[in-house]
């Protein structure tokens, strides 16, 4: 570009020189003083013909010069064009790669918040599952003091029963012959019989509602039963054979 530039320079610079020279030549040529002395001898007609000639080189070398000089130009200008188009097809593209990054940035930018939004509800599911397994824990720690507490109940029941069975064996027969002396007839005093004596302890009775109460209890709290619904209290047998 800069060299068109500087030939386009030369050929104006070379214009102006031939355009100074025709002037100065027209100027001498109206001057009848400065023709020589050998060219006044000369015919018109041969003088005005070599002007001529010599003026219609210099319109030819003009004339070539323009013509150069236009042809430059419109290089130039086709030059300016082509580079300006390119410009403007680069621009474009590089605004539209720009477009596109900012749509992926965009893109990116909204998985990230997806990707942040579910791990936060992770870690909330993952903090009520915490709560949840930790409430549990503690029911079942409760639920195992509660068992614990069960057995050690129904240990002291056994005993208790088997204390009950104990003392009413020990304590039955005595009371009977002083029930079947005092009611029987006195003929049948003499008769030998054998006897079977069935009695139920009121403590065996408490016993039995102490039971039904605490399984009441357990159905409504919760908590591991001990006892079903058809465990009974066994009755006190005592068989014992009266002599009268």
């Amino acid at each position: 570009l800069n060299f068109h530039l500087k030939n386009a320079e030369d050929a104006d610079s070379l214009l102006a020189d031939f355009r100074e020279l025709l002037d100065y030549r027209s100027h001498k040529c109206s001057e009848p003083n400065d023709v020589p002395r050998t060219a006044t001898n000369e015919k018109a007609e041969t003088r005005n013909k070599a002007w001529e000639d010599e003026v219609r080189r210099l319109r030819t070398e003009n004339e070539r010069l323009t013509s150069e000089k236009n042809s430059e130009i419109s290089a130039l200008l086709a030059e300016k064009n082509f580079i300006w188009n390119q410009y403007n097809k680069l621009e474009h593209d590089m605004n539209e790669q720009l477009r596109s990054k900012r749509t992926e940035i965009e893109l990116g930018n909204e998985k990230i918040r997806a990707f942040m939004s579910n791990i936060e509800e992770l870690q909330s599911s993952n903090t009520d599952k915490d709560k949840t397994i930790a409430t549990l824990k503690t029911e079942i720690a409760k639920l195992e003091s509660g068992l614990v507490k069960k057995s050690e109940e129904l240990f002291k029941l056994s005993r208790e029963l088997e204390l009950l069975k104990k003392s009413g064996s020990a304590s039955v027969t005595p009371l009977l012959r002083q029930f079947t002396s005092a009611s029987e007839p006195p003929k049948h005093r003499t008769d030998r019989k054998t006897v079977t004596f069935k009695e139920e302890p009121q403590s065996s009775q408490a016993l039995e509602k102490r039971s039904s109460k605490r399984k009441a209890g357990d159905s409504i709290s919760g908590a591991p039963k001990l006892f079903t619904s058809s465990f009974k209290v066994p009755k006190l047998k005592t068989s014992s054979p009266l002599v009268i």
